[in-house]
């Protein structure tokens, strides 16, 4: 588990599945969960779409839950998209590499993943590399003042 305090809101990421149960099973049915992206979260509510599922909570997120449930849970379905991501992954931390300063920090890792994001989702949906990791600088700066 990891617990991160950034801009006076703290989160607590867990990566054991055994954890990862515990906890759910102690949310019950519709459990709280913080935006994925709140940047993706603000475009979808100016442009009217369904904030999805990494966005919601209550009921609406247990309904389009269950909806991708299926997919989600299926060992086959999972597997054919792991090489994609994995590709994706690896250039996420060689990214990450090339970008530390000398004391090995990451400015604005909120920004980075927000890349890795955005590329996972394109590999994912259209089986193609959109290297958002060289998108330049100031379009980033944009997008996180919501411009």
């Amino acid at each position: 588990m990891v617990c991160e305090r950034i801009a006076g809101r703290t989160t607590l990421f867990v990566f054991d599945p055994e954890n990862v149960r515990e906890v759910y099973q102690e949310e019950g049915k519709w459990p709280l969960i913080d935006p994925l992206v709140e940047t993706t979260q603000m475009y979808r509510r100016q442009k009217k779409h369904s904030p999805g599922m990494g966005n919601t909570n209550g009921e609406e997120w247990y309904r389009i839950r269950r909806g991708a449930h299926y997919l989600m849970l299926v060992p086959r379905e999972v597997a054919a998209y792991l090489p994609l991501v994995d590709d994706v992954a690896t250039a996420f931390t060689n990214h990450l590499d090339n970008i530390r300063d000398d004391q090995g920090r990451v400015s604005r890792l909120d920004v980075e993943v927000s890349k890795w994001n955005l590329e996972t989702a394109a590999m994912i949906a259209f089986d193609d590399r959109k290297h958002f990791f060289n998108t330049a600088a100031h379009l980033w700066q944009t997008l996180d003042r919501g411009q």
